[in-house]
């Protein structure tokens, strides 16, 4: 009997340790992240840049506080100069900034990296999912797309600049981010911001430092899109902001009508988040480009481009001008009070013409109308000039009449 209890005790005794390792295991975890960039160009005149490879870690620590945590957290390393990957997870602290590992307390569910990958590039994302603990559910959510980390380990980026989010546990209905903005450069992607799917043409993306009292300025180059730059002041101090461009086949899915005049090339601008829009910029100008074959086809004059805005249910033509020109384009640029969806449009001259047309012939029916109200209202009118003759006849006989009575008299 004394042995049946001592077993007994031995066997709670492990079955105690084991839960307590277990819970141990579950209340702290880590995951390595590893970022590999790839140049995907095509040209043979130089070998391409050996592959760079960043290690990102995140996890979960029963003793971690939400922020930077000194004992458990790793900065990363400063921004690169140049066309370079980074990639770092965003921390709210007075000096730590970046991260290259970040352990969250138990209580969190979400992890946000921001990456910038060079231009002419692809970027590999692995991860070892047996390092993930098994009894949850994680998904990576890049551009709107979702991938279940415990069946895959590894997703592919373009490049251009993106965010990236490691989702723990039940995912909402909707992964749509709160801000606009979305997207890496490059493909066509799914609607983050709201567009339909099949009317994006391709995604564009663009990362700077933004502090107050400096010019920011956003460059694209790539073949597939006519916007160059975005540019403005900035009145406030928000790091690391990122501008996204989606270029449409169509009108966009955010507007109720189309877009005046003949339609260039329509798009979604968005630059900032909830927390940095447009009224933390001072004079918002973006640049643009339009084909001079495109202009010729279409029977247009370059100085009727213009750049539209749709906000708050209408199109607003913006002030635009032509600023350059090479062999192929012209080069435009216009200020804009905000960001939303866009139209490179050129307006023509016929419907210009028109309208004065109408408003001039408008404005002769009128004078025309009050002129005849006045020869109406004139005919209407004694006129004591009218018959001139009838007074002088008058003046004489009464002379006549006052001659014939003083001649009576005498």
């Amino acid at each position: 009997m004394q042995k049946v209890s001592f077993l007994a005790f031995v066997l709670l005794l492990v079955i105690g340790t084991l839960s307590v390792v277990s819970a141990d295991t579950n209340d702290s975890w880590e995951v390595k992240l590893y970022f590999t960039s790839l140049s995907s160009s095509s040209g043979n005149t130089s070998p391409p840049p050996a592959p760079a490879t960043y290690e990102r870690i995140f996890g979960i620590n029963s003793t971690a506080i939400d922020g930077f945590d000194r004992d458990i957290d790793k900065p990363a390393p400063p921004e690169p100069q140049g066309d370079a990957l980074d990639v770092y997870f965003p921390c709210e602290h007075e000096v730590v900034t970046r991260l290259a590992t970040d352990i969250k307390s138990n209580d969190t569910d979400k992890w946000k990296l921001n990456i910038v990958m060079p231009s002419q590039s692809i970027t590999h994302l692995r991860w070892d999912n047996t390092s993930l603990p098994a009894d949850e559910d994680f998904i990576i959510i890049v551009d709107g797309s979702e991938t279940d980390m415990q069946s895959k380990d590894m997703i592919e980026l373009t490049s251009g600049a993106n965010e990236i989010t490691v989702h723990m546990g039940d995912i909402p209905t909707s992964t749509k981010p709160s801000d606009p903005p979305g997207g890496g450069s490059g493909g066509g992607g799914g609607g983050a911001t709201g567009e339909e799917f099949e009317n994006i043409a391709s995604k564009h993306a663009q990362v700077s430092k933004v502090a107050a009292g400096e010019n920011v300025r956003y460059e694209f180059s790539e073949d597939d899109i006519d916007l160059m730059t975005i540019q403005f002041t900035s009145l406030s101090n928000e790091g690391q902001t990122k501008t996204s461009v989606e270029v449409l086949k169509d009108t966009s899915a955010l507007v109720d009508s189309s877009a005046p005049g003949k339609v260039y090339q329509n798009l979604n601008i968005w630059v900032g988040n909830v927390a940095f829009n447009e009224d933390d910029m001072e004079i918002p100008v973006v640049g643009f480009r339009v084909s001079k074959e495109w202009i010729s086809d279409n029977d247009v004059e370059s100085s009727s481009v213009v750049l539209c805005r749709y906000n708050d249910g209408e199109w607003t033509q913006l002030p635009t001008e032509v600023i350059d020109e090479n062999e192929n384009y012209f080069i435009y640029e216009s200020e804009t009070p905000g960001f939303s969806p866009f139209a490179i449009s050129a307006i023509y001259e016929e419907e210009e013409s028109s309208e004065d047309t109408i408003s001039s012939s408008e404005e002769k029916y009128d004078d025309f109308v009050e002129e005849e109200e006045v020869v109406e209202n004139d005919s209407n009118t004694p006129d004591s000039n009218a018959t001139p003759g009838f007074s002088i006849l008058l003046s004489m006989g009464v002379l006549l009449l006052m001659a014939m009575i003083f001649r009576k008299k005498g």
